[in-house]
């Protein structure tokens, strides 16, 4: 037995229904200690404290066998980390050592360079996550990222890592660092199951095989409901809700028909919320604000508003669970004036996650004035040094264009994290403040935190408005190094990124390594074929989008990719018979674009056909009219374009007459089309006569 080996045990899992996480956990507990790790060198982490809980048949005692034969909880049992305080922020603080000065030895993991550690996770999860309670997720690039800043700082010799949960080995997908061994309980698809039912320890069938079902075949990347894989979730929770109303039947159940509500939010079947709402109030279970604030929660989730903030009025007692559900409901439904409302009516003291929904809200309604009222009252509370309140603070200064002020709260939190700083880098970017931004990066990366997508979507945003090609190669072949290339978020930016630079080659090289490409690579890469004059190439891509991708042209396709490419290269026939072939030819916004590049080539006889129909499908606005008349005047057809304005005329439409904006000395002037009401007139005209002359001998058009 090594005498430098240390164990890392995580129960994720809250309520009584994850009964077996607890009892694995404190079974493993029990088999290092015996093994000789003493407790200073064994960090447990427990959500839930299941020999506590009001159901629990045998008060102070958590079984792991049918017989009962050996209670978990018989020997001392020290927990360094329960209930709350069980999140991904302390567990990352745990694993790297990041710890405040006032965090006792008990909680820390103080191993070296010749240390053993067993890490050992068990909840819920699906592909590539693990869930830390109801509101966080582990996912497997943070568990790889956590590791490699482990073995960078000599942390461990050798790291054992198991894994209890559904799909578990999808979790060490990223995992790279050199003496790691990870084992995991389930493979990529498959579920993780208890080995018995125990029937003095009464968890609902209901969770047993909803709660693993629902975390399966990434479960969670499938909110619309649009494929077999999600109806059958929806069918399985349907049918496990009538099964639960029709055994509702007591106040002991509560938190069986509460955690249900959570389930639902995360696969957005709101029917199946509604019927465990109501089972919650056939069985007046409404009146617990434990029960009410997850109804709350799955409304907010669901995107319901008006049925949350109903729930929320309804309820006789709130905590400040039920604020911040209600606030942040708000938040996330784009209604940021309604959540900043809600929050000055709160006379509660609020929470970290309180105060970072409301800062946010504040950053969407760009309102400086209020945001700083909430920095100040989170600085009384102690809560401002906090992550995620310091990263919606920081976020809200830069949208507020106060980057100073950014940067100030950027350097007094205590444990920044990847999102403090892309929120920085983000906001420098677009602050005109590139060189602090670039900075700001390499900071990042020498503080051992590895960049992720948003943090490159930034800094190509910056090189594609600085245009600075050397940077944006630079960080592709960051990118490259950290196999991020082949990602669509981090490939669509890039491909833009080329096509400013008319590198069309480089940008199709990126589009065919993306791996999963989505309709808005499809576009943007159509769109770069545009835009570097590439237009047989953008329409051969769009055949090739047409037979047998998953990913269907969209509007945008049509309009502003295949009409461009098309039009550009004098194909217009060809562009009308695609909108033929795909029933796109009432689509005025197609119509329009092909109708104006009917003009450029001088097609007039394509161009009448596509006006007529754009006519009809815009009958109550003056656009098709302008168009039309363009089209006949740039052909000479003047009895054409009379004929048009006739019928503008007839139709009752006016157009409103055209107006340019110019700028002298911080003044903004507005000169109208045909119309000579402006107080210098007379002046502006001499001036113009001056120049006159002088345009001509330049050969100026």
């Amino acid at each position: 037995m090594h005498t430098n080996n240390w164990a890392v045990l995580v129960c994720t899992s809250r309520f009584w229904f994850n009964y077996r996480h607890m009892a694995n956990t404190l079974s493993l507990y029990r088999t290092v200690k015996r093994l000789g790790i003493p407790d200073e060198r064994i960090i447990l982490m427990l959500a839930d404290d299941m020999a506590c809980n009001a159901r629990n048949k045998y008060p102070a005692q958590v079984f792991n066998n049918e017989n009962h034969m050996l209670n978990l909880y018989g020997d001392n049992v020290e927990v360094d980390y329960r209930g709350y305080e069980v999140t991904t922020e302390n567990f990352f603080r745990v694993l790297m050592g990041r710890h405040e000065s006032a965090v006792p030895r008990s909680k820390r993991l103080l191993s070296d360079e010749g240390s053993h550690i067993l890490l050992y996770m068990t909840g819920h999860g699906g592909d590539e996550f693990l869930k830390f309670q109801d509101s966080e997720e582990l996912q497997s690039h943070d568990l790889a990222d956590a590791v490699k800043q482990m073995k960078e700082k000599r942390r461990f010799k050798e790291l054992l890592i198991m894994v209890d949960t559904c799909q578990a080995a999808t979790l060490f997908s990223q995992l790279q660092s050199p003496g790691v061994l990870a084992i995991g309980s389930s493979k990529k698809g498959e579920n993780s199951y208890s080995h018995h039912l125990d029937s003095d320890v009464p968890v609902t069938n209901f969770f047993g095989s909803v709660m693993e079902t629902i975390h399966t075949d990434s479960a969670y990347n499938v909110f619309p409901m649009k494929d077999s894989r999600a109806n059958n979730i929806k069918i399985l929770l349907e049918q496990s809700v009538d099964d639960l109303i029709r055994n509702v039947t007591s106040s002991d159940e509560k938190q069986q028909s509460a955690e249900p509500s959570t389930i639902c939010s995360k696969v957005k079947t709101l029917r199946c919320g509604l019927s465990l709402h109501a089972a919650a109030v056939k069985a007046g279970m409404l009146l617990d604000v434990f029960v009410s604030n997850h109804v709350l929660n799955m409304y907010a989730k669901c995107g319901n508003i008006r049925c949350a903030r109903r729930v929320f009025d309804e309820m006789p007692d709130r905590n400040i669970v039920t604020w911040g559900a209600m606030i942040s409901g708000y938040e996330q439904a784009g209604k940021p004036l309604l959540a900043v409302e809600l929050f000055s009516q709160l006379r509660l003291q609020p929470n970290e996650h309180v105060f970072a929904s409301a800062i946010s809200a504040c950053a969407g309604l760009l309102s400086l004035r209020i945001g700083e009222q909430i920095h100040a009252q989170s600085v009384k509370c102690g809560c401002s040094s906090i992550s995620y309140v310091s990263n919606s603070l920081v976020s809200m200064y830069m949208k507020c264009g106060q980057s100073s002020d950014a940067l100030s709260v950027f350097e007094t939190t205590s444990e920044p994290t990847s999102v403090s700083y892309n929120a920085l880098i983000a906001g420098l970017m677009e602050g005109q403040q590139a060189e602090k931004g670039l900075e700001a990066f390499k900071l990042m990366c020498r503080q051992g935190f590895i960049p992720d997508r948003f943090t490159f979507v930034a800094v190509f945003g910056y090189c594609i408005n600085a245009e600075d090609l050397i940077t944006g190669i630079a960080f592709h072949c960051q990118t490259i190094k950290l196999k991020l290339d082949s990602s669509a978020f981090i490939g669509n930016v890039m491909m833009t990124m080329y096509s400013t630079f008319h590198l069309i080659d480089e940008a199709e090289k990126i589009f065919r390594d993306i791996q999963e490409k989505d309709a808005i690579s499809w576009n943007t890469f159509i769109t770069a074929c545009c835009h570097c004059d590439a237009y047989a190439k953008g329409l051969s891509i769009f055949s090739e989008m047409l037979s047998g991708v998953e990913v269907s042209p969209d509007d945008f396709t049509y309009s502003s990719a295949l009409t461009a490419c098309a039009g550009r290269a004098g194909r217009l026939k060809e562009a009308e018979d695609y909108l033929e072939k795909y029933s796109h030819t009432s689509d005025p916004v197609v119509l329009g674009c092909l109708l104006s590049a009917c003009r450029l080539h001088g097609d007039v006889q394509l161009g009448n056909r596509l006006g007529k129909r754009l006519l009809e499908a815009q009958p109550t606005t003056t656009s098709p009219y302008v168009l039309l008349s363009n089209l006949c005047a740039s052909d000479a057809m003047w009895g054409s374009v009379a004929e048009v304005r006739k019928k503008l005329k007839v139709s009752g439409l006016k157009k409103e007459p055209g107006h340019s904006l110019i700028e002298v000395e911080g003044i903004w002037e507005k000169f109208t089309v045909g119309k000579f009401s402006h107080s210098r007139i007379s002046e502006i005209v001499n001036v113009l006569n001056l120049l006159g002359p002088s345009v001509d001998e330049e050969c100026f058009v």
